[in-house]
């Protein structure tokens, strides 16, 4: 929980100055941009673990921030590519390609789909949290013929 702190401190200072009734719109950028910047680092973290175990370094070839980036820019690419359902091989190509200066096409390939193999159990994860805590079935329920909605 303590991780999670700071996030919250923000996100409380940030609904002083943009309360619901005077900026709705700015706070949920606000809070949207927040949580996919914390989306990155979280993949940016696994990118570099992944990139450790793959070379056996106890420091990856790359920054932090540079790692940050360039999972910012694999997952925007591969976002905006029409036709690539999840930005499959771009997010791929992406990174094999922002890594060939610093690592071999071995290992960086490896790290490629080790990401997108982490990602793909991450989703999995998330949407079995969701359907476990969501409310549709009680609505399921309430709106079949013959119920009265409350």
């Amino acid at each position: 929980l303590r991780a999670w702190t700071p996030l919250a401190a923000y996100l409380a200072r940030a609904h002083r100055v943009c309360p619901d009734a005077t900026w709705p719109m700015a706070r949920r950028l606000l809070c949207a941009a927040t949580l996919y910047a914390g989306f990155f680092v979280v993949v940016a973290a696994i990118f570099w673990i992944l990139t450790m175990t793959v070379t056996g370094h106890r420091q990856p070839p790359i920054g932090f921030g540079v790692g940050v980036s360039v999972v910012a820019l694999a997952w925007l690419a591969g976002f905006v590519t029409p036709g690539s359902a999840a930005g499959i091989g771009v997010r791929e190509a992406i990174l094999i390609a922002t890594l060939e200066g610093t690592l071999d096409v071995e290992a960086s390939t490896l790290i490629a789909l080790a990401l997108r193999l982490v990602s793909l159990c991450g989703d999995a994860v998330f949407f079995a949290i969701g359907v476990l805590l969501s409310p549709w079935p009680a609505l399921a329920k309430s709106t079949r013929p013959g119920n009265d909605l409350p």
